[in-house]
């Protein structure tokens, strides 16, 4: 692996880094939703329950409310309405409905929901199946179609199954009954309750506007009556055009819950979908709907306007809902969802036959999110909330293929053993844990929504499991839907008509109703309390986990390191009265963050006139120090100079900026131009300019920036450039971001301390961890051969109290001098200290540099290369050992690393003489430090986290022997 380049596995890292924030982003969606199910107030409670039929005594249903209000803007007195019972429909004419049934080899499941459809409270309907089987569901249908009495039956037998489901509902719509007004769409293995008709009306008639005219659209009305209060009463086009506006955006389709819980207890695997379908429904869709977003069709338990569908008609996709409910989008319709129409259905209880099924919606889903994309996004009929959602929707599936090339690089990176920098076991496990969640607490909230958490608990264990059986199927099928020019065929998921549970309704819980105090109540009250009160154990639940994960997210935050430059940064031109060696260039001109007054505080006014019309380079600023951690420039650059010109006119300005290596090589990072820039004539003109934008380009630390200014002026013109004074001061501002790194700076306490077996009086640490003094502390050491000397060895403070890898470069600054000016090479050493004091060594870094003689004002950068990575266990500590060896020029050689890497300036005598080197720190003035990549010092809250997988298992344990008590 050491032959492996570092940026390989870099890359393999920011991958899957990429996917994983990815995923965080989707999580983040679940999150909210999540929230906003359980603190998004009191939902009615609808419906009866499994066993006796009762009905909640709340039955308004504030959900509905809140939808209706929300969607579209509707006026404020709908609110102040309470719906009938129920929900249901009870206008004074009932509106003809078709009831259409695709069936296809249903034979375990035909007879049910045929009895179930002509058993509907409602009288004005017809129920049309379309039929493509091939096996005794003729015979069953022949025998149903001998009945008298009830709604009218149509069985229309197709001799082919062309176009699939979405085939057969266009044979429907050929032969359904033209009275038609809505179409209701049923799959074979769905018992529909007898209300459902009457409950899908009501949100129809509320929708649209059809109880009394209250829910017109505002705009619309506004519209018109201002058209007519003008011309008399007189509509005329315009009344056209705008009645048409109003028609298209009314709700085209309802959506109800499908309810998969029929043979939910038959084994793993149907426990959690069963989870899975709650969290889908009783979270996800909900949110969808109070925040106004696009909302799917689910393929069943669904109405539709029949005239909408006579317009738009189905196709053959084998996702025809979807492909559906684009189209309704892009014609400007709307689709609401509702929890409380609520239709059980069966669950697939094979593995075979759920990935068949899997792969089929994810192939047909991403094919029509690649047909319909663009003309999604373009369409002037959807809001931005929909066209969100719609991004949302587009990658659901293609994340199982995501979720594969992350992992698998993941893996890579690992196996390397190269990250990020800025990479840290709290990020990872942060996104890990955050991800892993989402979808199991989305499910114990559905769960708990529907007062079956205790029950079903087990399920959300399976439908982890579930969601990585079926991962790998998903993506293939995903990646298939995108790249194929013609949609594959439909894979049918067989019914067995298996039940196991007789549950035709669930209740919805309201949120919190259990904190309010109540009433005195009756013993059968007092019982139905106490099952009220022991679910509400998944409710602590969810928020102990949901605290798990917002602790995790803190910590990653809040680890005390450095703090970093963030945001805008100011270089202030600069000019200094005795030239500095930058890179083996002698600069007057500098760039400093120290303000002027420290350079004394003068104006310095540099003057050029042009021999011609061309570009020429005129100043050169370089960095006056060099950088002491990595450096990320991004955004926009804006310069700032007071110039102005002998006379007024124009001149042309550009702008080169550079980063210069310690080698003194150099990288063009960007280049502004202006062109026909006006400036004056008088003193203290101000230039405001600003350059275009940088796309994250990261400086090193060690190197330096340099900026060339390019002048394009007209001869004759002298052009005066002022800078080097609090009063004018000319400056360059830059925008980077923040790299996360820890540095520890170096201490002495005149009493030792015990580190890991070894006493020591120097040591690392953290400078918010201890009390600075105010004057620097010295170390020094004579030299008087040419042998190399270990000077000094600084120890963490304290061992680890947590694993800590690391994986980049150090960053050494050091305030190191000599009694003279000479040259000296340094060798820096990191070890990894175990708990009884045995060191392995860990990285070894080699500089020559020429020191300064006296005390310096400067510190010396010094930066390693990309160290392996190596953990450092808990319990361990780092050492950090220099070790100096004083050199001559013979020692260095032609080919030797001098001074910024253009080898040595100033001759040194061949005669080797004692040299006292001296290295001050431990004060704010000598903050002599050691920086390190990522996170070094204790997280310690992280520990706790592999505790909140098991929370689960012991509420689920506790509710079993709290039952086992009660039996007894």
């Amino acid at each position: 692996m050491a032959l492996v380049p570092p940026s390989v596995g870099l890359a393999f890292s920011y991958v899957a880094l990429a996917f994983g924030i990815f995923f965080f982003a989707f999580a983040c969606k679940y999150y909210v939703a999540i929230l906003l199910a359980l603190l998004g107030g009191k939902g009615g409670g609808n419906g009866a329950n499994s066993e006796g039929g009762r009905t909640n005594r709340n039955r308004n249903h504030r959900l509905a409310e809140r939808v209706l209000n929300h969607f579209g803007g509707r006026s404020s007195d709908l609110s102040n309405e309470d719906p009938p019972p129920e929900g249901q429909y009870e206008g004074a004419e009932e509106p003809f409905i078709s009831i259409h049934l695709p069936f296809y080899n249903e034979r375990n499941v035909a007879r049910r929901i045929l009895e179930a459809c002509i058993n509907l409270d409602y009288s004005n309907y017809e129920i049309l199946v379309v039929d493509d089987s091939r096996d005794e569901t003729v015979r069953i249908l022949r025998e149903m179609s001998r009945r008298r009495g009830g709604p009218t039956l149509k069985f229309v037998h197709r001799k082919d199954r062309r176009g699939f489901k979405g085939g057969a509902l266009s044979e429907a719509l050929k032969h359904m009954d033209p009275r038609t007004e809505y179409v209701v769409v049923f799959d074979a293995d769905f018992i529909p309750p007898p209300d459902i008709l009457r409950q899908f009306l009501w949100y129809f008639n509320r929708q649209n506007g059809q109880n009394g005219g209250n829910n017109k659209h505002r705009l619309a009305s506004r519209v018109l009556n201002h058209f007519n209060n003008n011309r008399g009463g007189g509509g005329g086009d315009l009344e056209r055009r705008v009645e048409e506006w109003y028609e298209a955006r009314r709700v085209a389709a309802v959506q109800g819950y499908q309810l998969h819980v029929l043979n939910k207890s038959e084994n793993w695997l149907t426990r959690g979908v069963r989870a899975e379908y709650s969290g889908s429904y009783m979270v996800e869709r909900t949110a969808e709907e109070f925040f106004g977003a696009m909302k799917m069709i689910a393929g069943s338990v669904f109405m539709v306007r029949a005239d909408v569908l006579r317009r738009l008609g189905w196709t053959t996709s084998i996702t025809e809902d979807w492909d559906l409910t684009i189209r309704l989008y892009l014609a400007g319709y709307k689709v609401v969802y509702t929890p409380l129409i609520q239709a059980p259905a069966e669950i697939p209880k094979t593995v075979r036959r759920l990935v068949r099924q899997r792969m089929r919606w994810a192939e047909g889903h991403t094919f029509a999110v690649k047909k319909y994309f663009w003309r999604v996004l373009r369409s002037p009929m959807l809001t931005l909330r929909e066209k969100l959602e719609f991004l949302y929707f587009a990658p659901y599936y293609l994340q199982s293929f995501f979720f594969l090339i992350g992992s698998l690089c993941w893996l890579v990176a690992e196996a390397l053993g190269q990250h990020p920098s800025f990479w840290t076991a709290t990020l990872g496990w942060g996104l890990v844990l955050s991800n892993l969640f989402a979808l199991p607490l989305m499910g114990l909230t559905g769960l708990f929504l529907e007062y079956s958490a205790l029950q079903d608990f087990r399920g959300i264990l399976s439908f982890i499991a579930l969601s990585y059986i079926i991962t790998p199927f998903q993506a293939y099928a995903a990646l298939k839907g995108l790249l194929e020019k013609e949609e594959g065929t439909w894979i049918r998921t067989l019914k067995t008509g298996t039940i196991t549970d007789r549950i035709l309704r669930v209740r919805l819980r309201k949120i919190f109703g259990w904190v309010s105090p109540r009433r005195k109540r009756s013993s059968e009250e007092r019982r139905e309390g106490r099952r009220g009160r022991s679910s509400t154990l998944a409710l602590i639940l969810l928020l102990i986990m949901s605290a798990a994960l917002a602790s995790m997210s803190l910590m990653a935050l809040s680890t005390p390191t450095q703090p970093q430059p963030t945001g805008e940064e100011v270089l202030n031109l600069e000019y200094l009265d005795v030239p500095v060696n930058i890179s083996g260039v002698l600069t007057h001109r500098v760039l400093t963050l120290r303000p002027s007054s420290e350079l004394g505080g003068g104006i310095h006014n540099d003057v050029w006139e042009p021999s011609n019309e061309g570009w020429r380079r005129v100043w050169v600023f370089y960095l006056d120090v060099p950088l002491e951690q990595d450096y990320v420039l991004t955004g926009e650059m804006d310069y700032v100079l007071y110039l102005h010109a002998s006379r007024a006119g124009e001149v042309s300005l550009k702008f080169v900026l550079y980063d210069v290596g310690e080698d003194g090589a150099s990288h063009k990072i960007k280049e502004d131009k202006f062109r026909g820039v006006k400036i004056g004539a008088e003193p203290g003109g101000l230039l405001n300019l600003t350059g275009g934008r940088v796309r994250e380009y990261t400086l090193s630390p060690g190197h330096r920036i340099r900026v060339e200014v390019y002048v394009k002026g007209h001869r004759g013109v002298a052009y005066f450039l002022e800078y080097g004074s609090t009063s004018r001061p000319s400056c360059i501002r830059l925008h980077h971001l923040p790299v996360r790194r820890t540095y520890l700076s170096l201490e002495y306490s005149p009493t030792p301390v015990t580190v890991c077996n070894t006493m020591t009086n120097r040591y690392m640490t953290h400078p918010d961890f201890t009390d600075l003094g105010e004057a620097a502390h010295v170390d020094s050491l004579t030299v008087e051969d040419r042998r190399w000397h270990r000077a000094w060895s600084f120890y963490l403070y304290g061992p680890l109290e947590e694993a800590y890898t690391l994986n980049g470069r150090l960053v050494y600054r050091l305030y190191l001098h000599a009694d003279r000016e000479c040259w000296a090479a340094l060798a820096i050493g990191l070890y990894d200290v175990d708990e009884v004091g045995r060191s392995e060594r860990v990285g070894f870094s080699l500089f020559v540099r020429r020191l300064e003689g006296h005390s310096t004002e400067r510190p010396l950068i010094l930066v390693t290369q990309i160290l392996r990575s190596h953990t450092f266990k808990s319990g361990h500590t780092l050492k950090i050992a220099i070790w100096i060896k004083s050199l001559r020029v013979g020692d260095m050689g032609s080919g030797a690393v001098g001074d910024e890497g253009r080898g040595p300036h100033h001759p040194i005598s061949w005669k080797m003489e004692p040299v006292t080197y001296y290295l001050e720190y431990d004060s704010k003035e000598r903050d002599s430090r050691v920086g390190f990549p990522g996170i070094v010092l204790p997280e310690r809250l992280l520990p706790l986290l592999p505790l909140a997988p098991l929370i689960p298992a012991l509420v689920w344990k506790m509710s079993v022997l709290k039952g086992g008590r009660r039996d007894e």
